[in-house]
C-alpha cells in the first residue's frame, strides 16, 4: 500500500516539478512584501536542476518531522534538484529566525519551515516575503488568523498540517464508544485521569487538552489527578531558601544540557520511556485503582506507562486505558495487540506530497490555498496492523536509501583515490 501511495505521489510531484522552477530574491521591506513577491514570481525561474531549497525546522517529538523532511527531500531529488541544492537545518525556536536569515542569504529560491509556533510564524513569513521567495510551513499550526493574513496581503506562504481539533474529537469518540461502564473500574461514576505530557504547546498536549474539554461537553465527569507528592512539595517549599533553589535549578539545567549533548537520539528515547514508567509508578503508588485513563502527548510516554502498568499487574486496555499520540513502530505493535487503546498517525506521506505541490505552485507564481488540512488517522486495534505495515515499509525504504547513499559515497571516494594515484 505504501509503495502504491508513494509511486502516485512521486509521479504527480515530478510532473509538476519538471515544468517549474524557483524565483529569485529582490530587496525590499515587509510593507512591500506583496509587490516584491509578485515581481519575483513573474521573473524567469531556474530549472529544477538549478533550484535551491532551504528547509529549516524545530525538531518535533515522535517520528513525523524527520519523516516529512526526508520524504520532501526525496521528491525534490527525484525531480532533478541536485543534493547540493537542498539544505536542511534544525534548531531551537530561539535559533530558527537566524537559520532562516542564513538560508535566505545563501540564495535559496524557496523555503520550507517546520514546527514554528504562532508567535514566531508572522516574522518568519514576513522575512521570506521581504526576500521575494515563497515559504511552506508544516507541523505546528501557525493559526488561522496568520494564514488569513497571508491571503489578505498576498504573501506567498502556505501551511500544510493536521487538525488538532479533529484528532481530539476522534480520541473522545474512542472513549465514548467504550462507554463509562467499561472505563469506570471503581464504579464512582467518574473517569480517573492521569495526563503525561510536556505541559506546553506540543501537538499531543493540545490534543489532550481539547479531548478533556470535549469529554466534559459530552457529559463525562473527570477527575484529573495532580502530580504525585505535589501537596507535600507545596508544604515543604517554604523551608527551602531561594538561594538553594536557584543553585539546584542551575545545576539541574547544566546537567540536562550536558546529557542532551552526549546522548544519542535512541538513548534519549529510551530515557523518556523509562522516565514515563517511573512517573506512572509514582501515580499508581499514590492514587492506586482510582486511575482509569492515561492520556499521553506522545507514544514514547505511552510505552513507558504501559511498562509501569504491566509491572504493577494492572490489566492494560481494561482497568487502565492508555491513549497515545504520534505513533511509531513499537507503539503500533502494542495498539495492534490491544495494550494501547488508541494513538494517531500523522500522515506525513500525504502531507509531504501536498506540501511539495503547494511550494512548487507558489514558485511558479500560482495562487494557492494558504491553509491545507490533512486529517490525523485515528489508530485503534481495528487498523493498527495496516498502519504498522506502512510504517515498516517506510522504515525499510529509508534504510535502503541510506545504504545506497553510503555505497555511492564509498565508490566516489575510491574513484577519487584511483584518479589521484
Amino acid at each position: 500500500m505504501y509503495r502504491k501511495i508513494t509511486g502516485l505521489l512521486i509521479a504527480g510531484i515530478i510532473s509538476v516539478l519538471l515544468i517549474t522552477g524557483c524565483s529569485s530574491k529582490e530587496d525590499g521591506n515587509v510593507s512591500n512584501a506583496d509587490t516584491t513577491q509578485k515581481e519575483a514570481a513573474q521573473e524567469t525561474a531556474p530549472l529544477p536542476s538549478e533550484a535551491k531549497i532551504g528547509i529549516f525546522y524545530v525538531p518535533g517529538e515522535g517520528e513525523f518531522t524527520e519523516s516529512f523532511v526526508k520524504k520532501v527531500q526525496g521528491y525534490l531529488l527525484s525531480a532533478g534538484v541536485p543534493e547540493s541544492g537542498i539544505t536542511a537545518k534544525s534548531g531551537s525556536m530561539e535559533e530558527i529566525s537566524g537559520i532562516e536569515s542564513e538560508l535566505i542569504g545563501s540564495g535559496c529560491s524557496a523555503l520550507i519551515a517546520g514546527n514554528i509556533d504562532e508567535k514566531t510564524a508572522p516574522a518568519i513569513a514576513d522575512r521570506a516575503a521581504e526576500a521575494g521567495i515563497p515559504i511552506l510551513f508544516f507541523g505546528t499550526d501557525p493559526g488561522e488568523q496568520e494564514t488569513q493574513r497571508w491571503e489578505k496581503n498576498g504573501i506567498r506562504a502556505a501551511y500544510v498540517g493536521s487538525s488538532f481539533t479533529e484528532a481530539a474529537a476522534r480520541r473522545a469518540d474512542v472513549l465514548e464508544a467504550m462507554g463509562l461502564e467499561k472505563i469506570d473500574e471503581n464504579e464512582d461514576e467518574m473517569i480517573g485521569l492521569v495526563v503525561l505530557g510536556s505541559g506546553g504547546d506540543k501537538p499531543g498536549d493540545i490534543v489532550t487538552s481539547d479531548t478533556i474539554r470535549l469529554l466534559k461537553e459530552r457529559g463525562f465527569d473527570i477527575t484529573q489527578f495532580d502530580e504525585p507528592g505535589s501537596a507535600q512539595d507545596e508544604e515543604e517549599a517554604p523551608e527551602e531558601s531561594a538561594e538553594e533553589g536557584e543553585t539546584s535549578e542551575e545545576g539541574a539545567s547544566a546537567e540536562t544540557a550536558e546529557e542532551s549533548e552526549e546522548n544519542a537520539e535512541e538513548t534519549a528515547s529510551e530515557d523518556k520511556r523509562a522516565a514515563a514508567r517511573d512517573r506512572m509508578i509514582e501515580y499508581m503508588d499514590e492514587y492506586g485503582r482510582e486511575i482509569e485513563v492515561v492520556m499521553c502527548s506522545d507514544d514514547e510516554l505511552a510505552l513507558g506507562v504501559l511498562d509501569a502498568v504491566t509491572e504493577e499487574k494492572r490489566k492494560v486496555g481494561h482497568d487502565v486505558v492508555i491513549l497515545g499520540f504520534d505513533c511509531g513502530v513499537d507503539s503500533l505493535r502494542e495498539v495492534a495487540a490491544g495494550r494501547i487503546v488508541s494513538t494517531f498517525y500523522d500522515n506525513f506521506l500525504e502531507q509531504s506530497g501536498k506540501g511539495s505541490e503547494l511550494l512548487l505552485a507558489m514558485i511558479r507564481g500560482d495562487s494557492v490555498d494558504t491553509r491545507s488540512i490533512v486529517e490525523f488517522v485515528s489508530v485503534t486495534v481495528d487498523n493498527a496492523q495496516e498502519i504498522l505495515d506502512i510504517s515498516l515499509s517506510v522504515q525499510e525504504d529509508t534504510e535502503e536509501g541510506e545504504d545506497t547513499e553510503d555505497t555511492e559515497d564509498t565508490e566516489e571516494s575510491e574513484n577519487s583515490e584511483d584518479t589521484e594515484e
